[in-house]
């Protein structure tokens, strides 16, 4: 009689079951110049009792699945141990950032039942908090050093370290001023780059400003004392 042998994880007092998974795009060693895998008999559910060769190749972890690194789910196929109560060993729990010391940073797993008495768990943002967006929900890193918000929450104005307006690519400071455009303005000018065009057909300058009034006229410099023809 064949018996079912029960697999139980590395960690020391831990009695679960270790964690596998389906080995994705394994490589099969007996597969035919044909490209077909051979057969092998005694296979069960096929019509001519037939099966393919290692058909259903599986990955084992050293750990059940609360020990196991959620890296060891990735192309990286982790297998080195994790707390309990955290998502990924304490080599993933580095900042990848080059040079960064510190820990990427946890949060609360979302699930996570605050009134129950079980042990929290928590899961890990990319980045550690100094390299994390300033968004408390979001784990995207800075687009640089110049904000604190990742590439989908910062303004896209150079040189600008404010938060974007939702649906916007730009901060409230730097939407163009044309009350029907809501598109980030073009460099210095407080317009973009179709508002700041001066308006005679086939001209590609800017607006002139007028140190007068301090405001921005229909026409470039060459053209503010354009006169409509007679």
């Amino acid at each position: 009689m064949r018996m079912n042998r029960r697999i139980e994880c590395r960690s020391e007092g831990c009695n679960h079951e270790v964690l596998f998974k389906p080995a994705e795009g394994a490589f099969d060693e007996q597969r035919g110049r044909n490209g077909r895998i051979p057969l092998v008999p005694g296979g069960r559910g096929s019509p001519t009792g037939l099966l393919h060769r290692h058909s259903n190749p599986i990955q084992v972890s050293p750990y059940c699945k609360h020990h196991t690194c959620v890296h060891f789910h990735g192309d990286e196929r982790c297998v080195y141990k994790k707390p309990s109560h955290d998502s990924v060993c304490a080599i993933h729990a580095r900042c990848p950032i080059l040079n960064c010391t510190q820990a990427r940073a946890q949060f609360l797993e979302p699930d996570f039942d605050s009134l129950s008495n079980a042990v929290p768990k928590y899961a890990r943002f990319d980045v550690c908090s100094d390299h994390k967006c300033a968004l408390q929900r979001c784990g995207g890193r800075r687009a640089s050093s110049e904000t604190t918000y990742c590439q989908s929450h910062a303004c896209q104005a150079e040189e600008c370290s404010n938060l974007r307006q939702e649906q916007r690519n730009c901060c409230l400071e730097h939407q163009c001023k044309n009350k029907a455009c809501k598109t980030i303005v073009e460099g210095q000018f407080p317009y973009c780059v179709i508002h700041i065009k001066c308006q005679m057909s086939n001209c590609n300058e800017a607006r002139h400003l007028s140190p007068k009034t301090n405001e921005y006229l229909t026409f470039c410099i060459d053209r503010k004392y354009h006169a409509a023809p007679s």
